[in-house]
């Protein structure tokens, strides 16, 4: 090799090099690193003080699938919480985290309401019409 092509190329910087910009932050994380503390997360207090309501969107989601598949009345008691807990974190006295779990256990709900008054509607109708001899 010339050693005119090795002056074409940037230098390496070394980390003991004294430069202008060695008070700028590293690009590379600390494999250590915990960027929880960091983010500015979800406040669990509401401004009076007092603890959010834990929210329940885990509960009310195995509610209402479990319901769909065994028992009709789980799927209204899944609903209904569900629809009772989205009021409460939008009046700020429970947690907001659930909020998506929640808003899907309501919707699956509501779907397998419908599904569930179908299915005996064809019931029904099939017993009604002399179907069931």
């Amino acid at each position: 090799r010339d050693e005119d092509d090795e002056d074409d190329r940037p230098k390496r910087r070394n980390r003991g090099d004294d430069d202008e910009d060695d008070d700028r932050p590293s690009k590379r994380r600390d494999r250590y690193d915990d960027d929880d503390d960091d983010r500015p997360g979800r406040k669990r207090r509401r401004r009076s003080g007092r603890s959010l309501e834990p929210h329940r969107g885990g509960q009310c989601l195995a509610l209402v699938i479990i319901g769909f598949f065994c028992c009709f009345i789980l799927t209204i008691v899944g609903t209904v919480q569900a629809t009772s807990d989205l009021a409460k974190m939008k009046n700020g006295t429970m947690d907001p985290d659930g909020q998506g779990t929640t808003r899907a256990a309501q919707i699956i709900g509501i779907i397998a309401l419908c599904i569930n008054i179908l299915a005996i509607l064809a019931n029904v109708g099939m017993l009604a019409m002399g179907g069931g001899r």
